[in-house]
């Protein structure tokens, strides 16, 4: 399954904010005969304007379908012969020469965004020529806190305050640990931008990221949280902005609430430490925030985390303890005898057919059998 429709592809092509600076750096990259590598190149746009531009050779690699409508606007510009379309994750691909550029979007509203950054660390090292560049050469995360009552409402009023005499605040303590995307102007900011860390893609290794923050306080107002956002550097001067001073561009912007607002007054000292560390497939965040006054005395202090955005049921907590011994449930064994199958090299119809005599109140014939082996055929088979 895509990470985007071709609906949201299609608006990333048409925010001229984002990708006009795009067909820029690559304008300055791609020289005649070199070679291209594009990650994550989803419909292909920047793999077709490298050709445009005189790539000899263009890798377009993307892991889901997407990468077929590539294909087609390659064979429509007149392309097919320099653009090569790999479905693929890009840690996985084999190119047969090394590029000379290396462009991506990788990202979500941060950069951090799945493995981006060792999808980049990757390519860097087997993809690149020395000398090569990577497109964008650099993003710098920013932010600013934020009198944003709005954002906040979203998140605090239907679990305080609803119509209907119920008691939801259970629903409250998560919501207030939870990044989430919302729209912000330059008036909701109490303080100047400060940024928070930069991501050098010539050299990033590491998914996780920790750095701190210090404001002092520009007008009376009420602190609800914090706004981030990132700034790119695509390459010599290229890059765009995405403050919120600007028009937004297709990312968005990230709230980050504090679990209880404060009233703050010009001169207010504001120190923030957030934490984003990749936990199996995905980022946990943290953001530790401490609201003083002009003398050091604290107003407010608090520490949340993404870890507590929702709720974990023992028996789940149960089921991930390194104690605990699993024993399959039915769907389990099935996907067990699939797989079993499946490395006996047997075709889909007749795991289908197996499927039907070993699980005969599950499956009625092979062809709804067929649905759950197809599934998993698609996910582990070549």
């Amino acid at each position: 399954m895509s990470a985007y429709s071709l609906i949201e592809y299609g608006a990333m092509v048409l925010d001229e904010g984002r990708t006009r600076p795009y067909v820029e750096a690559l304008r300055q990259s791609v020289s005649p005969g070199c070679v291209v590598a594009d990650l994550g190149a989803g419909p292909g746009i920047f793999s077709l304007l490298a050709c445009q531009f005189g790539a000899a050779r263009v890798y377009a690699i993307e892991p889901d379908e997407s990468i077929l409508v590539a294909r087609e606007c390659a064979a429509a510009n007149g392309y097919a012969d320099r653009m090569t379309c790999i479905q693929a994750m890009s840690t996985e691909v084999e190119l047969p020469e090394r590029v000379d550029v290396i462009v991506s979007d990788l990202r979500g509203a941060l950069p951090m965004y799945g493995h981006h950054f060792k999808s980049i660390a990757d390519a860097r090292t087997r993809f690149l020529k020395p000398g090569g560049r990577i497109i964008p050469a650099r993003d710098t995360i920013r932010c600013a806190p934020v009198d944003a009552e709005d954002a906040y409402k979203k998140l605090e009023e239907p679990w305080k305050r609803n119509h209907f005499g119920l008691d939801l605040s259970a629903g409250n303590r998560y919501t207030m640990k939870s990044w989430n995307h919302n729209r912000f102007e330059s008036d909701h900011m109490l303080a100047p931008p400060a940024d928070w860390v930069s991501i050098d893609y010539a050299t990033v290794t590491d998914s996780d990221l920790d750095g701190e923050v210090e404001w002092t306080i520009a007008r009376d107002g009420t602190l609800h949280g914090l706004c981030i956002w990132f700034d790119a550097d695509l390459c010599d001067g290229i890059g765009y902005r995405n403050s919120p001073d600007l028009t937004e561009l297709v990312y968005g912007r990230c709230f980050i609430p504090l679990a209880q607002p404060v009233a703050v007054i010009a001169g207010d000292r504001i120190h923030a430490r957030l934490r984003a560390n990749m936990v199996h497939d995905d980022y946990v965040y943290r953001w530790d925030t401490r609201v003083s006054d002009a003398s050091g005395n604290v107003k407010a202090e608090h520490r949340q985390s993404t870890l507590g955005s929702g709720p974990r049921s023992p028996d789940t907590l149960r089921k991930r303890a390194d104690t605990h011994v699993p024993k399959l449930r039915e769907q389990g064994q099935v996907d067990r005898f699939v797989l079993e199958s499946m490395a006996r090299a047997l075709s889909l119809r007749e795991i289908s057919e197996g499927l039907v005599e070993r699980f005969p109140k599950r499956f009625s014939d092979w062809r709804r059998a067929l649905d759950v082996v197809a599934e998993l055929s698609v996910k582990y088979s070549d």
